[in-house]
């Protein structure tokens, strides 16, 4: 078999990531996450016809300008065949009927907690994002999270996040079999180096592979 080799980074994530939607699936796209927007729509295109696509309360957006979807959101709202209210959109977390959401965060430690809040001190950070929106439920409530970062590197890998934005896998996975909590919560973290997963007794972030021309030897 003969692959192409004339792709971008971009362009490997976004089939990295449409990899794991499945047929069927309801996935949700978190805020500002373009890679996520074209991974949904590659995945409906080839492999997953029947999967949903959800940004903001849009369902089934066509997209024709990513880049424009990322800060005009109304851009895209004539095109959807439909738009939940803000009650529906609940209900549908509650129900646990997300199946997957993607998020970029902008820290992420070894337990899959995401900080989408601030860097540095809380009551005095260095820099302070626009928050998590959902973020702290829907990790709760989608039964599956892919998270990615476009650049990796040590601002974004970090061994503890400065805020826990939304909750990965406390207690090493215990804290959700305690609560009774049936979601898997994050399942993989895709960059522009390598794809990793939290297939451990430990439930910490290992890597999985390394994309193509990035060498093992290279640390991640």
């Amino acid at each position: 078999m003969e692959y192409a080799e004339d792709y971008t980074v971009d362009e490997l994530m976004i089939v990295a990531m449409s990899r794991e939607i499945r047929d069927g699936d309801l996935v949700f796209q978190g805020i500002t996450t373009p890679l996520a927007g074209a991974a949904i729509m590659l995945a409906r295109e080839t492999h997953a016809p029947n999967a949903n696509h959800l940004y903001f309360l849009g369902v089934n957006p066509v997209i024709q300008d990513i880049s424009q979807v990322m800060v005009k959101t109304e851009s895209f709202l004539g095109t959807v065949s439909g738009v939940l209210s803000i009650s529906e959109f609940w209900n549908l977390q509650q129900r646990n009927d997300i199946d997957l959401m993607f998020l970029r965060p902008a820290q992420i430690d070894r337990l899959g907690n995401a900080n989408m809040s601030l860097i540095g001190d809380r009551a005095k950070p260095s820099i302070r994002f626009s928050g998590g929106v959902g973020t702290a439920d829907l990790l709760v409530l989608a039964d599956r999270v892919v998270y990615y970062a476009p650049h990796h590197d040590t601002r974004v890998f970090v061994e503890k996040v400065d805020y826990i934005t939304g909750a990965g896998h406390l207690e090493n996975g215990r804290w959700r079999k305690r609560l009774n909590i049936h979601s898997q919560g994050p399942t993989k973290v895709i960059s522009n180096l390598a794809v990793m997963n939290f297939k451990n007794k430990h439930k910490q972030l290992q890597l999985e592979s390394v994309h193509p021309g990035v060498h093992n030897s290279r640390k991640i």
